[in-house]
């Protein structure tokens, strides 16, 4: 049976909208879209829930009047930035000979009830990393198997309390309820990865305008999630201040004359910033310098926050995000991480893809939708406590295939908003919960209770 539902991406920089049709063989069917300029976001924060409500609304009814339907719920996306990981895990003894659902669903809520959870937090995500079998032997997936003892390690992705309340706000007062969340880094991993690369290990990176996600994604499981308070918009404002031209004319800079693989020597004029009717003349070549220096900082945080990580990362890195869409961009990439294989992604497995969503900076809203048909990480629970996924027996997996009608291609804005504090050191960091010998005798006796 068919699905008609709205997905929301609330950027920084941008909020754009989508009403698709999901029918029950997977496909998508793009009914209406829209794209506005954000109002009232700072770092996926909203600070005016007035004026976000304002900008959300009217990408909500544009994508509305587009596709003639009124919906009254929707799934949203959410920041890294306000959002922090817990390691959890739990043990139950199989009554049966062998590993039912009920059993992965039941020792995955125990794990949660285990986790050490701050009362101002909420559960968005919970992802199964590792099940293991009588104590010995780790499997992907443990359904239909015979075992004694089944184990669970957990990620808990929370965000926090203060954050959602205001999402909650200014997305009811648009006119609508949020019916699923998602985080960012998920999404865009879901839009540009298909089923066989999912079968191997990378890390995902999905470079936004005013924050960058990170997730670690290992045994068909997301391990690590994190951010850093660094996206497109930081070389916008380079450019504005050292150039002393508008921010306008620097978004435009950095797209339409920066080529970071070949810089030129060419001189090319600006409008100053206090009165554009005066002229500068400035070199290319020093242009490319500023977005370069910050292109290549930007990367090294990165390949420093991963290198934080305490497991041995994958030899994979996929990047997203509209910072990607820099001329020379991949072989700086290439440069920083030499010792990886670089993927520069754009949103795939989508039948006559329109050039709109073909941008990577649509990665998360196109994800969104990937995750609404159900092609998402197995025995996941959601921030309503339902697994999300089961997959009981192997089955032939359709690839999701999209049907986009023809609409007008949409310009990314250009007057973004200035932000130039970049807080390089506020890298979060992982909790982990210790396992002990106490908790395990525990859960075994809840189980004989």
């Amino acid at each position: 049976m068919s699905n008609t539902l709205l997905a929301i991406d609330i950027g920084s920089s941008k909020i754009s909208s989508v009403i698709a049709t999901i029918s029950d063989t997977k496909e998508i069917f793009l009914e209406g879209s829209s794209l506005n300029k954000a109002k009232g976001i700072q770092k996926g924060l909203i600070t005016d829930v007035k004026l976000a409500s304002e900008a959300i609304k009217l990408s909500i009814d544009k994508a509305q009047i587009m596709a003639d339907s009124t919906l009254s719920s929707a799934i949203v996306s959410i920041s890294h930035a306000y959002t922090k990981n817990v390691h959890s895990e739990a043990s139950i003894e199989i009554v049966a000979s062998s590993v039912n659902i009920n059993d992965i669903e039941e020792v995955i809520k125990i794990a949660i009830e285990n986790a050490q959870i701050l009362p101002e937090y909420e559960i968005i995500h919970t992802f199964p990393t590792t099940f293991t079998l009588d104590n010995e032997k780790k499997v992907k997936d443990p359904i239909e198997m015979d075992a004694q003892f089944l184990e669970v390690n957990l990620l808990i992705v929370l965000a926090e309390k203060s954050y959602l309340s205001k999402l909650r706000q200014a997305i009811l007062s648009a006119g609508v309820e949020i019916d699923t969340m998602v985080i960012n880094g998920y999404a865009s991993m879901l839009a540009t990865t298909d089923e066989e690369e999912r079968a191997s290990d990378f890390n995902l990176v999905d470079l936004g305008a005013q924050t960058s996600n990170l997730i670690i994604y290992k045994e068909n499981s997301i391990v690590s999630s994190d951010y850093l308070a660094v996206g497109s918009n930081h070389i916008t404002n380079d450019l504005s201040i050292a150039l002393k031209t508008p921010l306008k004319i620097a978004q435009k800079l950095k797209h339409k004359y920066v080529d970071l693989d070949n810089p030129t020597n060419d001189i090319i004029s600006l409008p100053l910033k206090d009165n554009e009717e005066n002229f500068q003349d400035i070199s290319l070549e020093f242009i490319t310098l500023i977005v370069r220096s910050r292109v290549e900082e930007t990367l090294k945080l990165l390949k420093k926050s991963l290198e934080a990580f305490e497991e041995k990362i994958p030899s994979k890195i996929i990047i997203t995000g509209g910072m990607t869409k820099l001329k020379g961009f991949e072989g700086i990439a290439q440069e920083i991480f030499s010792d990886m294989n670089v993927v520069i992604a754009s949103p795939k497995a989508i039948d006559t893809l329109n050039a709109t969503f073909e941008d990577p900076t649509f990665a998360t809203l196109i994800g969104l939708l990937k995750y609404s048909s159900k092609e998402n990480i197995p025995y996941e629970i959601n921030f309503k406590e339902k697994i999300t996924t089961i997959k009981e027996v192997p089955i032939e997996e359709k690839e999701v295939t999209m049907h986009i009608p023809e609409i007008p291609i949409i310009k990314e804005p250009s007057n973004l908003k200035s932000i130039f504090e970049t807080d390089f050191d506020n890298v979060k960091t992982i909790e982990k919960k210790d396992s002990t010998l106490i908790k395990r005798f525990l859960n075994a006796i809840k189980k004989l209770v």
